[in-house]
C-alpha cells in the first residue's frame, strides 16, 4: 500500500494532512512507476484543453487552470500525469489531468 500525502502549515503552527492519492494493492509495480515533481504558479492547459480522449472533459473539467501556489505533479514515467493544486475557493486540494 502506498499513497500521496501533502502536510500543509496552518496559522497556527499546526501541519494539516491531506490524503491526495491512495493505492491498496499489494504490488509494488505502480510505486516504482509513480513520481512527484513541483509545479510553479501559473497558467496550464489540461488534458481536455489538448483534446485528449479523457472522459475528463464529460465531467466539465476546465480546458486551463491557473495555479495560484506551488503544486504536485503526480506522474506515471513516460505515461499520463495530474496536478494537484490548492483550491483557495473550496479551500481543498484538487486534481486536473494534464496529459493521459
Amino acid at each position: 500500500m502506498f499513497g500521496l500525502f501533502v502536510f500543509l502549515s496552518q496559522s497556527n503552527g499546526i501541519f494539516k494532512s491531506y490524503r491526495l492519492d491512495e493505492d491498496n494493492n499489494n504490488t509494488h509495480t505502480r510505486l516504482t512507476g509513480m513520481g512527484i515533481d513541483k509545479v510553479s504558479p501559473g497558467r496550464y492547459e489540461t488534458a481536455c484543453g489538448k483534446g485528449y480522449g479523457r472522459p475528463c472533459c464529460e465531467t466539465n473539467e476546465a480546458p486551463e487552470i491557473h495555479i495560484d501556489n506551488e503544486a504536485i505533479n503526480y506522474f506515471v514515467y513516460e505515461s499520463a500525469n495530474s496536478y494537484f493544486y490548492w483550491d483557495v475557493t473550496t479551500q481543498a486540494f484538487k486534481q486536473v489531468w494534464i496529459s493521459d
